[in-house]
């Protein structure tokens, strides 16, 4: 009975070195993997760092841009505005002109239709 006692001790005392042996080598797989991601989010927060900069960066450089265009917009109005005034003025007359041409037409062809009769 007392070998059965020490057999049964000596495989559960080998169970439990297996089951720490087993701990540790697991644990050390979790540390490598732990290691790894610390390493992949250090990196990822490197290019984040990067890209926000480089993004705040083209912000700036867009404003200006847009306060550049603003500006010249703003200069420009007047002269838009005087061209346009230009050109409707322009079509106004080339209306006038189309109506004059389209009655010297009629007037021909009048006098072409009583000649004719």
């Amino acid at each position: 009975m007392q070998d059965v006692l020490t057999w049964g001790a000596l495989i559960t005392a080998s169970g439990a070195l297996i089951g720490v042996f087993k701990f540790w080598i697991e644990q050390g797989r979790y540390q490598e993997r732990t290691e790894h991601a610390i390493t992949l989010a250090t990196t990822a927060t490197g290019k984040y760092d990067a890209i926000v900069r480089e993004f705040s960066d083209y912000r700036v450089s867009l404003e200006v841009k847009i306060a550049v265009v603003k500006t010249l917009g703003e200069a420009n109005t007047s002269a838009l505005s005087s061209a346009e005034n230009r050109l409707a003025k322009a079509m106004e007359e080339v209306r006038d002109q189309l109506g004059h041409f389209n009655e010297r037409v009629d007037r021909l062809l009048e006098q072409q239709r009583s000649s004719t009769s």
